[in-house]
This record gives C-alpha cells, structure tokens and sequence, in this order.
C-alpha cells in the first residue's frame, strides 16, 4: 500500500498496524504466554494486558525554497504497557522485539510503503511503573522516525 500524502496519517497506521498485528511480541509467564494486542488508543475499563498503543503524528510539512519538493516526517509512538507482575522484562524484551522487527522491515517498508527510516529511528523512553484502575502496570515507549519517500 502506497502512503499517499494526503491521507498521511491514515496510510501510516494501516501499514505499521499491519506490520505488528502480523509479527505481534509475546512473553512467557510462569508457564503461560502473552500476546500484545495492537491497539488505537489506551484501554484501561476491563482491559486485557498486554497491549501495544500505536500513535501516528505527521510533522509539518517542509518545502524547499524554491519549490521544488516537499518534506514529510512521520513518527510513530508505541506504547507498551504489561502487568507488573509479570516483570520489567515483559515490556523491556517487547521492545528488542519491535526495534528488531523495524529494522528489518527496513526495505518493504521503503519498497511498499515509501516509508524511509530516519538517521536516528528509534528514540525509546526508559521503562517505568504506572498504575490505572487499580492495576499496577509496566510502560515503555519509543518514538520509530520515518521520511515519506
């Protein structure tokens, strides 16, 4: 799927929610394994963990002096949030996961997308502990950085 510039947003999250749904991380605690679902926004009433948040924002767009072309970055955040329970690793190791998983979906990205990775595409935030609704919650995020080719 091409991303077209004037559906930017739209384009973007249906091609990287295409990507994660079909290579999703999972974990194993004691015994049993878990699979992030992919999701739009945060769900915490009655929520299933663990869960990927996956945001798009495009930034302005930048035209050369002259004219002649046009610039857009794209950043795509995800959000990762796993019981605490289930330790530090389940979102640490999630997250090795997905860098992996984009650096290698460098070249389909580019070849099917027209998404380019920037210099520096990964900008993950340190792992820390939240609570919501009274369950106690490991988060992580990374900012993935793309040029619309």
């Amino acid at each position: 799927m091409t991303v077209n510039p004037s559906t930017i947003n739209t384009d973007v999250y249906t091609a990287i929610s295409a990507l994660l749904i079909a290579n999703k991380p999972n974990y194993e605690y004691k015994g049993d394994t878990f699979t992030y679902d992919i999701l739009s926004e945060y769900h915490n009433k009655d929520a299933a963990f663990p869960q990927i948040v996956l945001k798009i924002t495009s930034k302005p767009i930048l035209i050369n002096l002259d004219r002649s072309g046009e610039d857009y970055d794209i950043e795509v955040q995800l959000d990762l949030y796993a019981k605490e329970k289930h330790g530090k690793n389940a979102v640490d190791d999630a997250m090795d996961e997905l860098m992996a998983l984009f650096i290698a979906s460098f070249s389909s990205l580019e070849t099917n997308n027209q998404l380019i990775p920037m210099e520096e595409f990964w900008d993950p935030s340190p792992s820390a502990v939240f609570e919501d609704d009274n369950q106690v919650l490991n988060t992580v995020s990374a900012i993935v950085k793309f040029k619309l080719k």
